[in-house]
């Protein structure tokens, strides 16, 4: 089975992003009602940069140490008897020096949907994530794509 992409550059890549037990609670609202609207925590956002990665390489993954800039913003867009729907839109940043061999860069935005249950524990997460990167190994900037899925 062949994983190249159209070019024959690109892989499919499987990876993990970690939160605290603190982390995932600060993805809830502070109020369960639709309209409600909050920033995540730079924090629990920086652990998202697995998104922001083109390869399982270890040496290029974008570790949140390497995050610049992480803004997401967070809405309440749903609440029914059972669940609440948080929408999450953003940015992510990052650079990356590999010492002598110079360095990455990577800009991506960030659209996901949370499923929280009526106490706000997160029930699932669906994020997705593109954008560019350029490191000085490469020609120009090349496209980056990452989808985020977790359930309980």
């Amino acid at each position: 089975m062949n994983l190249k992409g159209p070019e024959g550059k690109s892989k499919p890549m499987l990876d993990s992003a970690f939160l605290s037990a603190a982390q995932l609670r600060s993805l809830a609202p502070p109020k369960l009602e639709v309209g409600q609207r909050y920033p995540l925590p730079e924090e629990t956002a920086r652990q998202l940069s697995i998104a922001m990665t083109h390869e399982g390489d270890a040496y290029y993954r974008m570790y949140p140490a390497s995050v610049t800039q992480a803004k997401l913003e967070a809405e309440v867009i749903a609440v029914t008897d059972d669940r609440v729907e948080v929408r999450i839109a953003g940015t992510l940043e990052g650079k990356k020096k590999f010492g002598d061999n110079g360095e990455m860069e990577a800009q991506a935005t960030f659209s996901g949907l949370l499923v929280l249950d009526r106490k706000g524990e997160l029930q699932s997460l669906l994020a997705v994530c593109a954008g560019r990167y350029r490191n000085t190994r490469s020609n120009g900037n090349n496209t980056i794509g990452g989808l985020l899925e977790w359930r309980k």
